[in-house]
């Protein structure tokens, strides 16, 4: 007979917990002492800092008012680039994308088709080769 395999563990072993030093402070919840904050600027630097605090008064900062948005039609657009006498790539339109063409997608579809094709018969031709040359 043959023997059975070993049952497979659903979870890995836990790994041992190595902790050769034990740690250097306990925290309990409170702490022994306030925490302090150490400036690095010198008697003179805060003394100056005091003054100017005094002498002048807190500015208070001025309301900006956000830009409006306006709704334009496109034969406001259409007009507007036509004064200005500049066309661009869209006939003059601005930004706004051109109508579809339906014949030039059809050129695109059918550019892919046969590109892809293309691909799909040379990567054939390599495999029936390859093929070809190690069943000899």
């Amino acid at each position: 007979m043959t023997r059975r395999p070993p049952p497979i563990p659903t979870r890995p072993p836990p790994l041992p917990v190595i902790d050769d030093e034990p740690p250097t402070k306990v925290y309990e919840g409170r702490s022994p002492e306030p925490m302090r904050a150490i400036s690095m600027k010198t008697p003179a630097e805060l003394a100056a800092e005091r003054v100017q605090a005094v002498a002048a008064p807190p500015q208070r900062p001025q309301h900006v008012a956000p830009p409006k948005v306006q709704i334009r039609s496109i034969g406001s657009v259409a007009e507007a680039a036509r004064r200005a006498h500049t066309t661009t790539p869209a006939h003059g339109l601005g930004t706004i994308a051109p109508p579809r063409d339906p014949r030039q997608a059809r050129e695109r579809k059918l550019w892919s088709l046969v590109f892809w094709g293309s691909i799909v018969v040379i990567i054939a031709s390599l495999v029936a080769l390859a093929v070809w040359l190690i069943a000899r």
